[in-house]
Formats: structure tokens, C-alpha cells, sequence
């Protein structure tokens, strides 16, 4: 009962997290980041290296409304943002990611507030459910680079609902 009771606490972390937080478990988006992969922690963001050693947004801690991520931590490029990063982060009202960034994960972005975000030429793919509910977006630029978008990405924005009446394909 009693490892029941563990494995239950260690799979709420995992969900907490983004399922790629703990060491042997790992997302489906972080398919370059190792298994036992450890978290480190930059201000307000956690974040881990990938094979490449490169690094990976897995989780932003902080409550400001504006938020810009980093290019660079320790030196290295910030290449993705990880399954969950910055969902139910409720007081985040803009954000902006840099050019360093080639990856929007699944579930990424879940924040009723949002109204601004920036992606750059960079991104060339945006998960599953990426703004999903993120009510308060009423619009957002998809650059021509984004070769990949999952499944309900924008689902439950104002912006697709925009687009819908303008056109129906969209």
C-alpha cells in the first residue's frame, strides 16, 4: 500500500512538471533530452540540457505578467520549450520567445491571460495543444518557418475562433 501510495506522489510530480521533470521519464517532445536527464534551475525557469547540449525550458516558476526567456543560459542556447512549460501560469499576459528557440512543445502554453506572445523565424514546430484555452489571445503570427502544428494547438482561443468566421479551411 505503501508504494502505491509513492509511485501516486511521483506521477503527480511528473504531471506537475511536464512528464519530463523527473530523471527516467520523458516526454514525448523531449525525445533529444536523456532519460536521466537532471533539472536545473535559472531564475524563475527550470530547464535541462538535451544530447546536443543544448537546453530545454521544462517549467517557469515566476508570476510576472511580462516574460521574456532567455537565449542562453550557462552559456548554451535555449532551443525548446518543453510539454507544460508555462501552463497554468495565470498572471502571464505577454511573452516573448528569441530566435534560438526551434520548438514549442506540447501543452506548452495554457494561460488565460496570455495576449501576447512573439515567435520568432526560428520555430519551425508547435505542439499538440501548445495555446490551448489561452482565452485572452486574440491574435498571433505564425512565421512562414513553422513546418508543424499539432493537434488543437490554437483550440479555445479567440484568435481561431477569429479566423473560423473568416475562413472555415482554417
Amino acid at each position: 500500500m505503501k508504494s502505491k501510495k509513492i509511485l501516486a506522489g511521483l506521477l503527480s510530480l511528473a504531471f506537475v512538471f511536464g512528464g519530463s521533470a523527473l530523471p527516467g521519464v520523458v516526454s514525448s517532445f523531449d525525445t533529444a533530452v536523456t532519460a536521466s536527464a537532471e533539472l536545473f534551475k535559472s531564475g524563475d525557469f527550470i530547464y535541462q540540457y538535451t544530447d546536443d547540449g543544448t537546453i530545454i525550458i521544462n517549467h517557469y516558476s515566476g508570476t510576472d505578467e511580462v516574460v521574456t526567456i532567455p537565449a542562453e543560459i550557462d552559456g548554451q542556447a535555449v532551443t525548446g520549450i518543453g510539454k507544460n512549460a508555462f501552463k497554468y501560469r495565470y498572471s502571464l499576459k505577454s511573452i516573448t520567445i528569441p530566435d534560438s528557440v526551434t520548438s514549442i512543445g506540447d501543452d506548452a502554453f495554457s494561460c488565460t491571460s496570455l495576449t501576447s506572445i512573439t515567435i520568432p523565424d526560428s520555430v519551425t514546430s508547435i505542439g499538440n495543444s501548445a495555446f490551448m484555452d489561452c482565452i485572452s489571445l486574440t491574435s498571433i503570427t505564425i512565421p512562414d518557418s513553422v513546418t508543424s502544428i499539432g493537434n488543437y494547438a490554437f483550440s479555445g482561443t479567440k484568435w481561431l475562433e477569429n479566423k473560423q468566421n473568416e475562413n472555415p479551411f482554417v
